[in-house]
């Protein structure tokens, strides 16, 4: 299977940025966010419509278009003189036109390799541009049978998974794909409301603070330490409505609080990679989990839910192998806990002065915690309730949203909705050793379907993908 550029170009907004939305500043958040793409992949099958590749493609930059007028960031730059702004100078991002021969749609979704998921999205992830290019990157892949795969880049310096999610679906609804090849109509879904249609709508409350740069909670900024010598790799499992309903049954037996389908999960596949854990070595007794948390409901005041921006601090689980019951149920109600404690000690505060204060404190706890040879440190960003399935370019719901892997995010695992309501869907990175006891758990088995690419990550030393044809 070969995915091979056919056409480049960049596309514009629709209208010239105001004079004075030209600059716009980043949010400590912001600032203190990866230089890094946050990446999506989303699969359409064959329209009914159409199946036109030069209808479609001319439809998704004509409408890409009209989404960078009302995101003027995502055609803009990041000030190279002062990195703590966005200059919105309409320089327009970069739009990929690609095809794929030697398979069909259904069967790529049904069987997915990751080498070749990777080549849906038009940069690398950890790319040098991320910084200092292009905010925001599409390429469409069609299928020679039908189908198509849009997959996307934008910056982390500007969004996070809810405004990725945002943006999405203003480029979605901003124009639909009507049977003729000229003609767009309007959505039947509503409108957007006025202030999703304005992303800078947002609060910036959160100011930059004088000091050090402080790494962002997540990921990222536990680089170093996350990522292991052995090799990485990377597996999906599926987590459908009804054994996640057994799930919430067996960790809410004695009577506590319903569980979330994003608690149980969570906690269920924690479990099993300490276990995993412990099945390769014994000398580890302590496991800190990193779970990013999306503080726009939890600061004080609320920001408005359409928020653009990095709103994304982390709760800080902890768990002491040799003290704490290895249990379902308790480790529930762990998660819980910390998110609670988290969103009232922390995230409240992330939304005014104290926001420096509240990053100064958490990454001297992180410092405390990783910097320990007897710590094992998982993260977890769950991406459930992003609404990826309501991405409608008048093609048809995707049949499949996926985030494709970065080879430096080893011991991490993502949580997506799947397309059928009450799902969730488990991307996981795990060392190759861990990753042959953990895909062997039985526990973990008799709750999730094992739907594998089985491919070993290697870090990729190549050029940015964003150059690629050139």
């Amino acid at each position: 299977m070969a995915v091979e550029i056919v056409r480049k170009e960049t596309i514009k907004p629709s209208s010239p940025t105001a004079p004075h939305l030209k600059i716009f500043k980043l949010s400590f958040l912001d600032q203190i966010a990866p230089p890094v793409y946050t990446s999506l992949v989303l699969f359409y099958p064959a329209s009914d419509k159409t199946n036109d590749v030069n209808t479609i493609s001319e439809h998704l930059k004509k409408s890409l278009s009209e989404a960078l007028t009302r995101f003027p960031q995502l055609a803009g730059r990041i000030d190279s003189k002062d990195t703590t702004a966005i200059e919105c100078t309409d320089d327009g991002a970069p739009y990929f036109e690609a095809k794929l021969k030697g398979t069909d749609l259904s069967s790529f979704v049904k069987h997915p390799s990751e080498e070749v998921l990777e080549r849906f999205i038009p940069a690398k992830i950890e790319s040098a541009d991320a910084s200092t290019g292009p905010l925001l990157l599409v390429q469409a892949t069609f299928f020679d049978s039908g189908g198509l795969a849009i997959g996307i880049c934008i910056s982390h310096k500007f969004a996070d998974a809810a405004t990725l999610s945002i943006f999405l679906k203003s480029w979605a609804r901003g124009g639909y794909l009507a049977e003729g090849p000229a003609d767009l109509n309007p959505p039947s879904d509503p409108p957007l409301p006025e202030s999703q249609n304005v992303p800078n709508a947002r609060h910036d409350v959160i100011s930059p603070p004088d000091g050090p740069n402080y790494p962002l909670p997540g990921v990222r900024g536990l680089k170093g330490k996350v990522v292991l010598k052995t090799e990485p790799v990377s597996k999906r499992y599926v987590f459908d409505k009804s054994k996640i309903d057994a799930l919430k049954y067996k960790a809410a037996r004695d009577g506590s609080q319903q569980p979330t389908e994003v608690e149980v999960v969570t906690a269920l596949v924690l479990k099993c990679a300490i276990n995993a854990s412990r099945s390769t070595s014994k000398l580890n007794n302590q496991y800190v989990l990193f779970q990013l948390v999306d503080i726009r409901k939890r600061v004080k005041p609320p920001f408005p839910e359409n928020s653009t921006g990095n709103l994304v601090g982390s709760s800080v689980v902890q768990v002491d192998y040799n003290k704490q019951k290895l249990e379902l149920r308790s480790l529930v109600a762990i998660l819980r806990k910390e998110t609670e404690e988290f969103s009232e000690n922390e995230a409240k505060r992330l939304g005014g002065d104290g926001a420096a204060e509240v990053v100064s404190e958490w990454t001297k706890k992180v410092e405390d915690l990783t910097g320990r040879d007897d710590v094992n440190s998982f993260v977890c960003d769950s991406w459930v309730n992003y609404g990826f399935y309501e991405v409608d370019f008048g093609l048809g719901r995707p049949i499949w949203a996926s985030r494709p892997s970065s080879s430096l995010e080893n011991n991490t695992f993502t949580l997506m909705d799947t397309k059928e309501s009450g799902g969730v869907e488990v991307r996981l990175t795990l060392s190759k050793e861990n990753m042959a006891a953990f895909e062997n758990d039985q526990e973990l088995l008799a709750y999730a379907s094992n739907l594998n690419y089985n491919l070993a990550l290697v870090e990729d030393t190549e050029k940015p993908k964003f150059f690629k044809g050139s």
